[in-house]
């Protein structure tokens, strides 16, 4: 069996999605057994694969190799949105009614409510133009409230007491809101705020919680050593909940610090890690330390076509700007260190995408200055002079999903 990880190297949206569907495909073509582990963030991490040019699903609870049926084991790391991840499988059943993968979900799961959910978009309302950018899906709220109120899959006999604790919860946090801030809310937030505000939706609630014991879902851990496991992240290094960006991250571990404790946990190797990245950088939300300089220069030099990452009432609109090899390679330099004395066998290699959107010239920062290529591929071989001759270029990968 080889293991394999999928690491975002930036921001987020370069392609995971793409890249787990595809190494599903080639293991399987190998007679291998594949499970994808979501081993970080939550469905705020949402992932578009392709199937062909009409049929496409963002995968955001369920791993990304959905499409050719491989399991998905949600790990201890992985925050659950019940709601959210029954609404994604109906979709997906919908557009693909030939998914049957089983979906094992950690009892250690930490659960998402929809208290946690309008507490963030509370916030982020409220915070006008200094918002953080969040997807408004609760993640960051939920395991601030797990302090004082804790809520997991192992919890769900117990769903209706935690939940009117939560609401207490809520409650609390709302007091700080008088009826003339709460008047300024759009109808949509502000139904859903009244909704929370009934103590009688809390049944309504936890029967949505209860339906977790439904057959699709394994409220359990599977043998890992059974299958060639491919580790899908979320978002991406740059947003690593240490990382320099702080507090305009993610509270979630992206890299591959979860990874090692699962493999360690489930007596597995880790192979290979493949960390990602946009031939250019891109950012969500609020981050005064973006370099937004080169924005509309980026959107000239690239024929940027993305039909998933429009703007949205939370994050706002895409940020663009070029990609910085130096930063990029430091962080997954200090990342993969972590497994240097864990797995001394594992390797790295490099994911760019994107590609043919090139339009001009190639211009990255590099040495502290933006320089310019002629082409990518002189850029790989000036930055990836041992190397560069391993890299594969696909031509046109969105006129072919399959690549």
């Amino acid at each position: 069996m080889k293991n394999i990880a999928v690491i975002g190297a930036n921001f987020g949206d370069e392609s995971k999605g793409k890249t787990v569907d595809y190494w599903v495909k080639k293991l399987q073509e190998q007679q291998q057994d594949c499970m994808v582990i979501r081993y970080s963030g939550s469905n705020n991490a949402t992932h578009t694969v392709y199937k062909n040019l009409t049929l496409y699903h963002a995968f955001s609870s369920i791993g990304s190799g959905g499409f050719r049926n491989a399991p998905t084991y949600l790990s201890q790391y992985f925050i659950v949105d019940p709601v959210a991840l029954a609404r994604e499988h109906h979709s997906l059943k919908q557009k693909f009614p030939a998914y049957d993968a089983p979906i094992y979900i950690d009892p250690r799961c930490r659960l998402v409510t929809p208290y946690d959910v309008v507490i963030n978009r509370l916030k982020e309302h409220f915070a006008g133009e200094q918002r953080h950018g969040s997807t408004g899906n609760g993640l960051n709220e939920c395991i601030q409230r797990q302090v004082s109120v804790p809520f997991s899959v192992q919890d769900l006999s117990q769903s209706i007491d935690i939940l009117r604790k939560i609401h207490a919860y809520f409650l609390k946090f709302l007091n700080q809101y008088d009826q003339m801030h709460l008047d300024t809310l759009n109808a949509e937030l502000k139904k859903t705020v009244l909704f929370c505000l009934d103590a009688d939706n809390i049944a309504i609630i936890a029967e949505k919680y209860e339906e977790l014991y439904a057959s699709h879902y394994s409220l359990s851990c599977p043998n890992l050593q059974q299958y060639s496991c491919i580790f899908e992240g979320s978002q991406g290094l740059a947003l690593d909940q240490d990382a320099k960006h702080f507090p305009y991250v993610t509270h979630a571990k992206t890299g591959i610090a979860n990874i090692l404790k699962i493999c360690q946990e489930f007596h597995i190797t880790l192979d290979q890690v493949y960390y990602l990245s946009r031939c250019y950088l891109t950012r969500h939300g609020y981050d005064p330390f973006f370099n937004q300089q080169y924005h509309h220069d980026v959107q000239d030099d690239f024929k940027i076509y993305d039909v998933t990452n429009i703007k949205n009432p939370w994050q706002g609109a895409m940020q663009y700007d070029y990609l910085n090899i130096d930063e990029m390679e430091q962080r997954i330099a200090e990342d993969f260190q972590q497994c240097a004395t864990i797995f001394p066998h594992c390797q790295s290699s490099r994911v760019f995408s994107c590609l043919d959107q090139i339009q001009a010239k190639f211009k990255v920062y590099s040495g502290g200055k933006l320089v310019s290529f002629s082409n990518f591929q002189q850029f790989l071989q000036q930055s990836y002079p041992q190397t560069w001759q391993d890299f594969i270029l696909h031509d046109h990968p969105c006129n072919d999903p399959e690549k």
